[in-house]
């Protein structure tokens, strides 16, 4: 992290909303942050309005990392429930099967029901009954 020389301010802070929330997580942020503050030009500090920004940055990732934690296990407790319903879902290599949900295996975020001898993603059904 270093200070840009056209505008004073610090390189990469534009950037840590899209590429730190997406690939690093929030203790990459973090670092970031303070090693941001550590090398800032010293005749120009982060403004507070800059620095509250990037908490609620920070803040919206956790948020959105929780979210998607319980969505995910949502998912996953909506799959259990379809064991014994009758369902009509399209298999990967693109075959249509219908029948009764026999068990579901969760190992991942898309849960995979077993459908006879079939097995298809969760997000491939087409029809429960």
């Amino acid at each position: 992290m270093g200070i840009n020389p056209v505008s004073g301010g610090s390189i990469g802070a534009e950037r840590a909303g899209g590429t730190i929330s997406k690939e690093l997580g929030k203790d990459a942020f973090l670092q970031l942050l303070v090693a941001e503050l550590k090398n800032q030009d010293p005749l120009r500090p982060m403004e507070d309005r800059e620095f509250i920004a990037q908490l609620a940055q920070l803040r919206s990732l956790e948020q959105l990392q929780e979210l998607s934690s319980r969505i995910e296990g949502l998912f996953k407790l909506y799959s259990v429930g379809m064991i014994g319903r009758e369902v009509e879902a399209v298999t990967e290599d693109g075959r249509e099967v219908s029948g009764k949900v026999v068990r579901v295996l969760v190992d991942g975020s898309d849960p995979i029901l077993v459908i006879g001898n079939d097995k298809v993603k969760l997000s491939n059904l087409r029809l429960v009954r």
